[in-house]
Parts: C-alpha cells; sequence; structure tokens
C-alpha cells in the first residue's frame, strides 16, 4: 500500500486494520484473489499473518475526522460490525462506497443503514460479491432534482 500511494501526499498508510473492537493480534488469512480477511473461511489459505484491528469510530474520534467526502470500505467480510459501529457518525459521511463478500451481509448493511443513506449504485460482481454507493439522504435532500427521479405509487 505505501509503494501505491507514494505519489499522493495526502494519504496516509496506517499499520492496523479496522473493526467494531480493538484486537491487539488477530490473524489475517489470505485467500483467492489476493482476498485478505480476519474471517476464516473455505476460500482462505494456510497463509496468515498476525495483524492489529482498531475500534473504527473510536479511531475516526482520534483522527479528528469529522467530515467525510468519500468513505470506501473493503474489508473482506468486517463490513457490517464496522458500518454498525460507524452509525454514531454515518451522518457526516456524504458517500459510502463499499464491497460486500456475502448476501446476508448485503441485506444487513441496507437493514443497518436505511434510516440516514440511500443507495446510488450497485453491482453484483456474483452471487455474494458486489459494490454499492450509498449517499447521505442530507446530500439528496440538498438537491430537489434528485426527487424528480423517483416514481410514487398511487392508488389506482
Amino acid at each position: 500500500m505505501k509503494e501505491n500511494t507514494k505519489n499522493f501526499d495526502r494519504i496516509q498508510v496506517f499499520p492496523y486494520g479496522l473493526f467494531d473492537q480493538d484486537k491487539k493480534e488477530v490473524t489475517l488469512y489470505k485467500g483467492a484473489d489476493n482476498l485478505a480477511t480476519v474471517m476464516a473461511s473455505q476460500s482462505a489459505s494456510n497463509m496468515t499473518e498476525s495483524i492489529q484491528l482498531v475500534q473504527t469510530a473510536k479511531e475516526m474520534q482520534r483522527l479528528n475526522l469529522q467530515n467525510i467526502s468519500i468513505l470506501k470500505i473493503n474489508t473482506a467480510g468486517c463490513e457490517v460490525p464496522i458500518l454498525k459501529d460507524l452509525m454514531t457518525v454515518v451522518e457526516n459521511i456524504d458517500i459510502l462506497y463499499l464491497e460486500y463478500y456475502s448476501e446476508s451481509d448485503r441485506c444487513e448493511i441496507e437493514q443497518t443503514i436505511a434510516q440516514k443513506l440511500l443507495l446510488s449504485n450497485m453491482h453484483a460482481e456474483r452471487v455474494h460479491r458486489g459494490k454499492c454507493i450509498y449517499l447521505n439522504k442530507n446530500i439528496v435532500d440538498r438537491y430537489p432534482e434528485n426527487q424528480n427521479q423517483r416514481i410514487q405509487r398511487i392508488s389506482l
């Protein structure tokens, strides 16, 4: 990651992962398609390393991240716990981009954020894999033309 971002002055790389709680040492499983996860699964290989996880909301507070234009979450199975931890600050995120790794996680993500964010774009790459982009409802409300896209049901 350091090598990939070395030409970008405003990108910082931190030597830990994010989760809904602090964990001093967890196993990171390296799987197929360069997928790495702390969730044991059938696709995980025997290649592992130990990593540290920090609580997401607490780390955002420590870094003084109050307003976020775009937040990308791609944590190979940890999206739901991280997102639930972020619910106290999700109204400060304009655009949320996340990847999901199971249909049950995608459904839980929808239920978790439905009150504060609206689905803007979704692409299912295959069963149990996809990407979703959500917009903060405040952004949608700021631009009335967004409401013109809605078809509302009426009784016939």
